[in-house]
């Protein structure tokens, strides 16, 4: 697995933590620890999330700009395997 693919993989963990307590604090949302424990992931999620753009590209059209050109389209995708 190269750098490009243990970063995608890495995010992709985060996000789905950060998914699962959304769903928790949905029926919990007094849990302070699930709260904390949100903000933490979220926080991993956005650093891993911005260092597989500065390398590799945006993952989301949410951040499409590169310089003064739109990117969401350059290949390969982000889901796309090498």
């Amino acid at each position: 697995m190269d750098s490009r693919e243990k970063l995608m993989r890495k995010m992709m963990e985060y996000d789905f933590v950060v998914n699962e307590l959304v769903l928790f604090l949905d029926t919990h949302p007094d849990n302070v620890k699930a709260l904390r424990r949100h903000e933490e992931m979220a926080k991993k999620a956005a650093a891993v999330r911005a260092e597989y753009e500065a390398a590799y590209g945006p993952v989301t059209p949410s951040m499409p700009a590169k310089g003064d050109q739109w990117a969401w389209i350059d290949n390969p995708w982000p889901w796309d395997n090498q």
